[in-house]
């Protein structure tokens, strides 16, 4: 008992509830040890805490802080990766035409299919509003990198958005892709990223614009 008695006081409350919290062992140290029962009440709200902190709250990918923190980790380490910078087209009719239930909808339905293309150490990110950031972390293949935006252009617009209420929308995506440069600064990676989205836009969505080097 000495050692599960541990796991509640110090290995943290989602390992410890894992093993032991819903076992009549484990509901008796609970209830035994008020000191126990505090230390997972406080585990249980930093992880909660923590979690909120890490995760967007409408599509639980990563959140804009999250996002900021793998940005500093990549400029601080000098690291090359690739930067899909992706928006939503028209999503501003879907919420004067569905209303904004349906735009959050739209917003989740992305969210799993950007996180769906993941890989390693990638992070997907909602950078606000129906922009999201996906950065392909140690990477240098700005064609592969493309070619990967371009494959998840395709599935949004073949696979449309279905929402509860048996609602189809056509919504399309585009994206701007690009390459930090060694020594860049992060305004200026996020500046072309953000151009070659734009220039993805302007030139009649559904797009994938690949931005120019420095």
């Amino acid at each position: 008992m000495a050692d599960k008695h541990k796991d509640f006081l110090y290995e943290g409350a989602h390992r410890a509830n894992k093993k032991y919290g819903n076992t009549p062992e484990g509901r008796q140290l609970l209830s035994d040890n008020k000191l126990g029962a505090g230390v997972i009440d406080d585990a249980v709200k930093i992880e909660e805490l923590e979690y909120k902190v890490a995760h967007d709250t409408l599509t639980e990918i990563s959140s804009r802080d999250e996002l900021y923190k793998t940005y500093d980790e990549i400029i601080n380490t000098n690291e090359v990766a690739c930067m899909l910078y992706v928006d939503v087209d028209k999503f501003k009719k879907v919420n004067d035409n569905h209303g904004h239930p349906a735009g959050d909808q739209v917003l989740k339905i992305l969210g799993d299919r950007l996180k769906s293309h993941v890989q390693g150490a990638d992070i997907v990110a909602r950078e606000g509003g129906e922009e999201f950031v996906m950065l392909l972390r140690n990477f240098s293949d700005l064609s592969v990198a493309e070619m990967r935006a371009n494959q998840l252009r395709e599935e949004i617009k073949e696979k449309k958005f279905l929402l509860k209420d048996g609602t189809i929308l056509d919504n399309t995506i585009s994206i701007g892709v690009s390459v930090r440069e060694p020594n860049e600064t992060l305004d200026s990676w996020r500046g072309r990223t953000d151009k070659a989205l734009y220039e993805a836009k302007e030139s009649g969505r559904n797009r994938v614009i690949v931005s120019k080097s420095v």
